[in-house]
Formats: structure tokens, C-alpha cells, sequence
């Protein structure tokens, strides 16, 4: 949308002067005072002499606020697309950036100087922009600048965030942390040098900042640019000298991103190539075609080779017609196309000047196909060779070619060791590698299992995961949560189950991966239904609750809940007087095995002997983990339900507040995210294969599920230190109020 500039018009009328017919017109910008479009021209000029797309700006943004308004970057991400790293202290402000802002990283931390503590509090005014951990730097704003409360907030090191989030450099630093700029930057040794950095001197609050600023910029190498009102703007002085034309030396020389292909950006779902050659043999219907062309590829492998080649050869040992060779290499290409799988995180890194390098037998055109079927749809240079990486030869092509790689990929020899013998600065990966419990599920009878949880592991983007979260989900939770949803279909389709309902807030996950795999069996039936429940909504006996339960347990359903004992469902069961004949099933991911705590609840209910519930389940606290570390790893974004009301002749929960805030609160909206993508992803990587795999052998994968869970101790127990005092306090609230406290 295009706007004249008003201010042109009114002084036209005031001095009587009639505009011209060239349209003039309002600038895009989102910075306070126009900082974004200094930026967006000083850029523009520095990218045309680097002859860089502008959709390769890359930028960090210390205290970003709000998404759009105020935001020194927005333009860049909205306009140009570029991506970056946002980093914000108040957590009221995340989720907004996070919603607004999907292609950048929005990190939850207070950035500070070395040797401030781990955490910090930090003081949340009454307008928001004006937060701070310097408690007078607020209250200096006078009215506008009142503190409302204190949050704690884990800390990062400018630096820390230089060296971690930007191991190809950047473009852009904006920093503007009310107050603690010049500390933060005169502390910092950029070990990755911004070319421009814009920051807000704080002139009301410091005395003579420009000069503290230019002393502090000038001994870092910065020179500055321009200045508004608000903010001060630097450049780099050696990039922008370089950028002018003279000669860089050889350190300076222009960076080319490059990537791995195979492993790297995309992968197989079968995991190695030789399930693939099975399946083909299996096709063709030619006997032992898959050791056949196994062998047929290491006779022609020394020297340069593709597809073609190795078929002359197989048709040579197995005395095929040319057709027939053809044949079976355009099925072997299907085959290919059936299995490529996304690494969507390293395939989305992928922009318009990167250079795809790889040393594979496929032709071009194949390899193109696999990397649109895989989603990539820019049109991106191909350099294919079959050695040229392992010996060097591709490197040291481009480091004549004056370009200094900066490679990606997933062999130590060929995309790390070499390429950094000639030049290029090489990082390795090992994400499309099999997980530890991936690697041991496919060990111990369950292949078909591994090759599921792997392929939407691949496919689901972690960017905003902690590592030790990510582990915890994809080689934990994930896989009991489907082990348990597809011993569940296999019971209800043998007792003829056709509805099951699902407990709220713990069971949601659950729920998911169970509609997940039944859509990968191609089942209609059973349906699934969420269910408003807690334990305090069972056991409160209130009218409409149980009127709403009661409608509910007529479909015969099976109730679903992540982990408990069935004390609580009990007590819903008596309060509707059901019968043991009329009772549902009930089905536990984990039972609660604790003799004690089941007595005490069975009390506090007044529950008879009769009363008691036989409940289903897949394990057991007394042999598996604590139930609390399932409960963490499926807490989701919603309060705890008390009851139902009816809106319009519909239910309607009514919640608590949610419990979890701050840091916590973003690692459970991180998880629930990555287990809604994940579980999407299974409906396509799951067969009815997976549910005979875990159907039929249930003692061997309770013995691979409990050796996944010794396997992340360590992890299990960052868990608890960052997220159990919330989940506890919930808990505690609870208790209280089935004790009688507050009812």
C-alpha cells in the first residue's frame, strides 16, 4: 500500500502552490525515528557493492519489544526476507514476537555484561518498552516510568549470542536495553562483527553518552554513520572501506554458503540405501538384484560415475536388455522419490545465493526432483560430482574462484576435514543421523517404529527448542506417547472400541498421536473426542459436570488419561452411579502404582471397596520413570479445568489461570508446538506396519522404552530443575483443595 506524503499537500495549500503530477510518497518504515530507513539505504548500498541479494540480511535485535512498532528489524523480515534472532527480557512480550515474527528466533534472556549471576530480575514498567534490570533507569522516565513488578530472567552475553547464533556472520545489531547498552557493548569483543549496529544512548540518563558511545565504537573499529533523536548508528569502518572496492585480503574474501545435500538437506526414510535395493529387487521380481547392483556400484566407483554407469554395469552382470536396465533404474528413482525426507530446519537455512554441493551417483535432474519433493523450490546452483568433495578438488575450485565456503554437511572427511584444508570454514551436522533410541528401537525388532519417529523428527522444525527439551521429546516422550496410542487401537479394534475420549491438559499430546496413527492405518473408527476434565472437575460433584460426563459415557467410550492412579474416575463413576457392567474402560499411557498414595485418595473420596476401577495401562511408575516427568513433557498452554458452563446450548470449560510463566511458559509452548508439527508429520511417516510391530512384540518394546528413559537421565533432570517448582506449585493447589482447603 502506497500513501502521498500528507505534509507536501498541506504546505502545497497553505502557499498556494499546485503540486506537480509526480506522486510522492510515505516511506515504509516501523523504527521510532525512521532508524529503519537509514538502515534499509546504507544496507541497500552495501549489499549492491558486496552483490549480495538483499534477502540475505541477517540481523540481531537486543531488546526487541514489540514485533512491528518500534522495531528496527521488522522491515527487514517483512520486506526484504530476511531472518534474524530477536531477544527479548519480558516475557509478557514472547509470545507476540513469536506469533508475529515465525521466520526469526525469539530467545526469552536478559542480555547483559560478563559476570553478572545466571539470573537477574528485571523491572517491568508500566509501558513495557521501558523495562529494565536498572530499577532508576525506569523510575527516570517519571510518570510513564512506574514499576508494576519484578520477574526473574536467565542472562546471555552479547557475545555469547554473536558466537552461537551467527557462525556465518551478520548484517545488523540493534540494541536498546533502557540503559545498559554502553556496558553491554564496551564488555563485548564481537567475535561476530555486525557491519552496522544501531543502539539508543540514553541521553536523558547518561551524561555526555554520544562521547562514551564514539570512544567505545572507535576502539572496536566503528565509525558513526548517523544519529536521530533517539538513536546512534555505526559501520563497520574495515567492511564498508572493503565494500567500496578495495581489494580484500584473503581472509576478507566473500563468503558463499554451501551445503551437503544427501544427509544434510534431505534424507531417506528407509535410513540406509540397502532396504532400498530390497525393495526393488522385490518390484522388479529379479532375484538378487539387491546384492546385484550393491556390487555392480563398487565396480565403477573409482573413477567419476552416475546412474547410467552403474546400470551398464548391472545389466552386464545380470544379462538385461537395455530397456530392462532403464526399467529398473526409473523404478529405483521412484523408490528414491518414495523415501526423500525434509531436514526441514537445514533445508529452510538454504537461500537464493547458496551452493548445493554434493558427491552422488544421481543425475542433476533426479536430485532436483528429490529436493522439490522435499519442498525446496529455489533455483539453486548444483554441483555435482562423485569425489570432488572427498579429494578436495570442488574446495579448492572455489578458494581460486576467490569465494571462501561456508559449508554445511554430515561427513567428517569430505565436508569438514577437507573442506577445511582448502579454505572453506565447514561445520558438521549429524541431525539426519539416527537418535541413540531411534538407533536401539530399530536394533530390537522395531524398525518400522524408528524410521517413523526419525522421518517427522526431520521433518519437524526445532528452532526454538532447548537441546536438552528436543532430546527428552524425540527420544522419550514421543515414543511412549505413540507406543501407547497404537496399543490402544489395536485393543479397541479387537473389543470393538469405537470412541475414545481423552482427558484434557495431560491428554492432549496423547490424543494426537493417537489420531496420527490412525489416519496412517487408514482407520475412520475409533474417533477421538477431548474430554474437559481434571481431578478436581471428577471429584466436585457438581450437577452440570456430571450431566456433561454422563452424555459423555454414553458412546461406551475408552477414557484416555496420560498418567493417575483412577482414584479421581472412580469417584466420578460412584457420584454417577454407574455399574461395574456400565462403567467405561479406562486406559493409562502410565498407572501410578503408589499403594499409600492410592489409600489416601480412596479416603479423602469415600470411596467403598466396590468401587474400585480396573484401569489399563502401558507401564508403571514403579518400573518407569516418576509421572511427573511425563506430565512436564505433555503440559500444554491451558488452565487447569474446574467445571463446564453452557454458552449458547454449547459446553464450555471453565479454567484456572495456567501456571507456568516466563521461561518455563516458552519452553511449554515450544514443546506443545513441536509435538503438534511432529504428530502431523506421523500420519505420513507411520504404516500399518508400526501398529503389527508394537502390537505383537509388547515385552520387547517395554524393555527398549525403559532403556530410552536411562538413557536421558541427565536431561530428565534439567527438566526438573527448570520446570517441576511450577508444575509442583499446581499440584500443591490441588491437593489443598481435595484435603478440603479451600472447598
Amino acid at each position: 500500500m502506497k500513501l502521498e506524503n500528507p505534509w507536501i499537500a498541506a504546505k502545497c495549500r497553505e502557499h498556494d502552490v499546485s503540486p506537480n503530477r509526480l506522486p510522492t510518497f510515505l516511506q515504509e518504515q516501523y523504527g521510532q525515528l525512521g532508524e529503519d530507513l537509514i538502515l534499509e539505504a546504507t544496507l541497500k548500498s552495501y549489499f549492491a557493492r558486496q552483490g549480495l541479494p538483499l534477502t540475505s540480511v541477517r540481523y540481531l535485535e537486543v531488546g526487541a519489544n514489540h514485533p512491528i512498532q518500534t522495531s528496527n528489524t521488522y522491515l527487514f523480515q517483512h520486506k526484504w526476507g530476511g531472518r534474524g534472532v530477536l531477544v527479548e527480557a519480558n516475557p509478557a512480550l514472547v509470545p507476540d514476537l513469536q506469533r508475529v515474527r515465525p521466520t526469526d528466533q525469539v530467545l526469552h534472556y536478559a542480555v547483559v555484561p560478563p559476570g553478572y549471576p545466571e539470573k537477574v530480575s528485571i523491572n517491568i514498567a508500566t509501558n513495557s518498552e521501558l523495562s529494565s534490570i536498572d530499577a532508576q533507569h525506569v523510575r527516570s522516565f517519571g510518570a510513564i516510568g512506574q514499576v508494576e513488578r519484578t520477574v526473574e530472567v536467565s542472562t546471555v552475553t552479547l557475545d555469547e549470542l554473536l558466537q552461537h547464533c551467527f557462525p556465518e556472520g551478520l548484517h545488523l545489531l540493534s540494541i536498546d536495553i533502557e540503559g545498559l547498552d554502553l556496558e553491554v557493548i564496551r564488555a563485548s569483543v564481537l567475535p561476530r562483527r555486525p557491519v552496522f549496529i544501531v543502539t539508543e544512548p540514553s541521553r536523558h540518563y547518561h551524561h555526555d553518552a554520544e562521547r562514551g558511545f564514539a570512544e567505545a565504537m572507535r576502539a572496536k573499529g566503528y565509525i558513526e554513520l548517523a544519529r536521530t533523536d533517539y538513536n546512534l548508528i555505526f559501520g563497520d569502518a574495515a567492511a564498508l572501506e572493503r565494500g567500496m572496492g578495495h581489494t580484500p585480503p584473503a581472509a576478507a574474501r566473500r563468503g558463499v554458503r554451501t551445503f551437503d545435500i544427501f544427509d544434510t538437506l534431505i534424507a531417506r526414510h528407509c535410513i540406509r540405501p540397502e532396504p532400498l535395493f530390497v525393495e526393488l529387487e522385490r518390484r522388479s521380481g529379479i532375484a538378487g538384484l539387491a546384492q546385484a547392483r550393491f556390487d555392480a556400484e563398487r565396480r565403477v566407483e573409482q573413477g567419476e560415475y552416475e546412474l547410467s554407469d552403474i546400470y551398464a554395469e548391472l545389466a552386464r552382470a545380470l544379462d538385461l536388455s537395455p530397456e530392462q536396465a532403464q526399467e529398473i533404474a526409473s523404478m529405483e528413482l521412484q523408490l528414491e522419490l518414495e523415501n526423500v525426507v525434509p531436514v526441514r530446519d537445514q533445508l529452510d537455512l538454504v537461500d537464493g545465493d547458496s551452493v548445493l554441493v554434493t558427491d552422488m551417483y544421481l543425475p542433476e535432474d533426479a536430485i532436483r526432483l528429490l529436493l522439490e519433493k522435499a519442498g525446496l523450490r529455489l533455483d539453486v546452483p548444483i554441483v555435482r560430482t562423485s569425489h570432488g568433495k572427498r579429494t578436495g578438488r570442488v574446495w579448492q575450485e572455489f578458494d581460486r574462484a576467490g569465494w571462501r565456503a561456508v559449508h554445511l554437511g554430515d561427513n567428517h572427511h569430505s565436508d569438514v576435514q577437507t573442506a577445511a584444508r582448502h579454505g572453506a570454514r565447514a561445520t558438521l551436522t549429524s541431525l539426519a543421523q539416527p537418535t541413540p533410541v531411534e538407533k536401539h528401537l530399530y536394533a530390537n525388532g522395531f524398525p518400522k517404529f524408528a524410521q517413523a519417529l526419525r522421518s517427522a523428527r526431520l521433518m519437524t522444525s526445532a528452532r526454538d527448542m532447548p537441546d536438552w527439551l528436543l532430546r527428552l521429546q524425540t527420544q522419550l516422550n514421543l515414543p511412549v506417547l505413540v507406543a501407547a496410542s497404537a496399543m490402544l487401537l489395536v485393543h479397541m479394534a479387537q473389543g470393538g472400541g469405537t470412541q475414545a475420549l481423552f482427558a484434557s491438559r495431560d491428554g492432549r499430546h496423547l490424543k494426537m498421536a493417537f489420531d496420527a496413527l490412525r489416519t496412517a492405518a487408514g482407520r475412520a473408527e475409533p474417533v477421538s473426542r477431548y474430554w474437559y476434565t481434571s481431578r478436581v472437575a471428577r471429584t466436585s460433584g457438581d450437577p452440570l459436570y456430571l450431566e456433561y460426563c454422563r452424555r459423555l459415557f454414553e458412546a461406551s467410550p475408552v477414557i484416555v488419561d496420560l498418567c493417575g492412579t483412577g482414584s479421581s474416575i472412580a469417584k466420578l463413576f460412584a457420584d454417577l452411579r454407574l455399574g461395574s457392567e456400565d462403567r467405561p474402560l479406562v486406559y493409562l499411557c502410565e498407572f501410578v502404582e503408589d499403594d499409600q498414595q492410592e489409600s489416601a485418595l480412596r479416603k479423602a473420596y469415600g470411596l467403598r471397596e466396590d468401587d474400585a476401577l480396573q484401569v489399563m495401562s502401558l507401564l508403571s511408575t514403579r518400573s518407569f520413570v516418576n509421572n511427573e516427568v511425563l506430565e512436564l513433557l505433555n503440559a500444554t498452554p491451558e488452565g487447569m479445568v474446574r467445571g463446564v458452563t453452557q454458552v449458547a446450548g454449547r459446553i464450555v470449560p471453565l479454567r484456572d489461570d495456567w501456571e507456568f510463566d516466563a521461561e518455563a511458559a516458552q519452553w511449554v509452548r515450544a514443546q506443545s508446538r513441536y509435538v503438534t508439527q511432529f504428530t502431523g508429520h506421523l500420519e505420513a511417516t507411520a504404516c500399518p506396519a508400526v501398529l503389527e510391530e508394537i502390537s505383537t512384540q509388547g515385552a520387547q518394546l517395554l524393555s527398549a522404552l525403559h532403556d530410552a528413559a536411562a538413557l536421558l537421565r541427565a536431561d530428565t533432570e534439567t527438566l526438573f530443575a527448570r520446570m517441576l517448582a511450577a508444575h509442583r506449585s499446581n499440584e500443591v493447589t490441588v491437593l489443598q483443595e481435595l484435603a478440603g482447603g479451600r472447598r
